[in-house]
């Protein structure tokens, strides 16, 4: 099975580990596409530096904030296709 896309969920209080977690994603599988998902339930945060520094996505989604990792879930109910990815 290949894998296409890797889709990361993410809130303001662990984005550090998120950063962790897209650079070794990116030193491993430098050509895969990754696309956060941002859960905003904990207020906003800047994603700028891994957009650009690791050609990171955002996903394009409805709602913003989900709580108790439901953002997991938000992939499954959207039928548009992720830009970049």
């Amino acid at each position: 099975m290949k894998i296409e896309v890797i889709y990361i969920p993410c809130y303001k209080l662990d984005f550090r580990l998120t950063r962790i977690c897209v650079a070794s994603i990116r030193y491993w599988y430098p050509n895969i596409p990754i696309v956060l998902i941002k859960d905003l339930k904990s207020g906003n945060f800047n994603s700028t530096e891994l957009e650009k520094k690791f050609n990171v996505s955002v996903f394009p989604q409805n709602a913003k904030s989900y709580g108790w990792g439901f953002s997991k879930f938000e992939v499954f109910f959207q039928k548009e296709k992720i830009p970049n990815a």
